[in-house]
């Protein structure tokens, strides 16, 4: 795969900014659950409102203990001015474990859908063992109330005697009539994952067909293919990326069956992917820092990497403003944690916007 020869001006880097002021800005940094937030994504509502849902505890890992007996929880913020003010944060959902790596996406019927997976520490014949489980939770009043969670079937079980592990770190897709996908990664063996493809056909109130993700390469390679987003590019093709590499696929069958992967030419991790209204294929991810890579050929080639910042938490959520700017939601890692916010525009120029801090 080959770099674009051209992109059209180059992103301005953080520390070129830094003097005259800043290029991101703080949404939030602490709550009842303490000090750390991280793993957010935001979805553009119908009635113009982004709301943002992340990751909430004591650390990247948060199972329950005395100052948290529920482990880590997600909550969610709102925002009705294209993201200059932020409410305060608000409670989506806490079981009784801790639940991680929230994405949200407004449905064609309206409904909010959150996914989220949770993680527990058990002992089984004697042995050390972690089970995660991925789950939906949905609101139907504009994420004013949310239900229960719901569980999200998959053929995959426990073959390896590790413990059932079905994560998931992206968010539902919407594609025609009542057609909603998620990409989810499990664990066949230890250490090693694969990225699988779960369809509902009614908003995601169930799960049917599982569509594996080049799976041979992804046994053959690292720790296998996760962490993956979807989109739609311009020809009517589904695109996945996903993490390490990172790496690629594509399905001209409504995600029922995906291409062999390939790799982008640059390294990223925890990818998100969103096709805008001037057709550009965007792709937000770890290293360098927090950055942007651009395709302007439903990803036959791409951009170089550019930063949007100096932080390495990342795994960003995506979406474009009235003004055509792109607003982009991630954390930084580290203890006290926050998550921040950039907005940057890619025509005519590539250059992030100066932010205050409110």
């Amino acid at each position: 795969m080959k770099l674009l020869p051209i992109l059209i001006v180059p992103l301005v880097l953080l520390s070129s900014h830094c003097a005259g002021g800043a290029t991101f800005r703080k949404i939030t940094d602490k709550g009842p659950w303490g000090d750390y937030e991280a793993f957010p994504d935001v979805c553009r509502m119908a009635n113009g409102d982004l709301f943002v849902v992340f990751y909430a505890g004591y650390g990247h890992a948060s199972s329950p203990r005395n100052d948290l007996p529920r482990g880590g929880a997600i909550y969610g913020l709102r925002s009705s001015d294209q993201g200059k003010t932020w409410s305060d944060p608000m409670l989506v959902v806490d079981t009784p474990e801790d639940d991680r790596d929230p994405h949200v996406t407004q449905l064609a019927n309206g409904d909010l859908l959150v996914s989220f997976f949770d993680s527990v520490d058990y002992t089984e014949d004697g042995k050390p063992k972690n089970r995660g489980e991925s789950y939906v939770v949905r609101s139907t009043d504009g994420g004013k109330t949310w239900g229960k969670p719901e569980a999200v079937t998959t053929p995959y079980q426990d073959t390896a005697g590790i413990g059932r592990r079905v994560f998931v770190s992206g968010p539902v897709t919407q594609l025609k009539g009542s057609h909603v996908v998620l990409p989810i990664y499990y664990e066949p063996k230890a250490g090693h994952y694969i990225t699988s493809v779960i369809h509902s056909e009614d908003f995601g109130h169930t799960w049917t067909q599982a569509s594996p993700v080049d799976p041979e390469a992804s046994l053959a390679f690292s720790y296998g293919f996760c962490e993956a987003s979807i989109a739609r590019v311009s020809d009517g093709r589904l695109i996945i990326l996903m993490r390490p590499g990172m790496h690629q696929a594509y399905s001209s069958d409504e995600g029922r069956t995906w291409t062999k992967a390939t790799q982008l030419p640059h390294r990223g991790d925890a990818p998100t992917v969103m096709l805008t209204s001037k057709k550009l294929l965007l792709v937000a991810h770890r290293y360098p820092g927090t950055a942007v890579t651009i395709s302007a050929d439903n990803g036959a080639t791409w951009s170089r990497p550019h930063q949007i910042d100096t932080v390495g938490g990342a795994y960003p959520g995506l979406v474009e403003l009235d003004d055509g700017s792109i607003l982009s939601i991630y954390y930084e890692e580290g203890n006290a944690s926050s998550i921040r916010q950039a907005i940057f525009s890619v025509e005519p120029t590539v250059q992030l916007k100066e932010l205050k801090e409110k």
